[in-house]
């Protein structure tokens, strides 16, 4: 048997001492390397989720914003049930108007005329039975409803008549 010398020996040693550095820094390596992926992942993901809540939060101040001014509209609400428009209220001539929800097709119109020399109350009557839901959904939401009123007429007065109707309601009327 042949002895290896002191310094042989020492070489050795520091040899598998460098190796197994050299592993220890390769699995250090590894490790770092994903927790640094995850550390990505995560702030990714933590980005993405800031742009949400930001677009909420813009969101809900808009809604103070109006809750404060004592103004909201009911088709910005979060269940989303009510249309911008409810409907359309169609002024054709000096003494009739026809009514159509949102939705419904023009065959489904409700036509009022002047039957008792009373357009407004027959409009009243005839805007609180089609909308009386969406009335009701207003109540309970304390929000405001908005309907579109278009005159045919080359008058305005019946357009006027027909304005001052919606207002009693509760609606508010946007000319179109």
């Amino acid at each position: 048997m042949k002895h290896r010398s002191h310094t042989e020996t020492m070489l050795f040693s520091l040899s598998e001492l460098a190796f197994v550095l050299l592993l220890l820094a390769i699995i250090a390596g590894v490790v770092i390397f994903g927790q640094w992926r995850a550390s990505e992942l995560r702030a990714a993901g933590l980005a993405e989720r800031k742009e949400a809540l930001e677009a909420e939060v813009d969101f809900l101040q808009d809604q103070l914003e109006e809750l404060a001014m004592g103004n909201v509209p009911c088709w910005r609400r979060p269940d989303g049930t009510i249309p911008f428009f409810i409907g359309t209220l169609t002024v054709p001539g000096e003494q009739t108007v026809t009514v159509l929800r949102q939705g419904d097709d023009e065959a489904d119109a409700r036509v009022v005329n002047d039957a008792d020399g009373d357009l407004e109350a027959a409009l009243n009557t005839a805007i609180r039975h089609e909308f009386a839901q969406d009335l009701q959904y207003a109540a309970e939401n304390r929000c405001y409803l908005r309907i579109a009123v278009r005159n045919l007429t080359d008058s305005f007065a019946p357009y006027r008549r027909v304005v001052e109707v919606v207002n009693r309601t509760g609606i508010v009327p946007v000319g179109e």
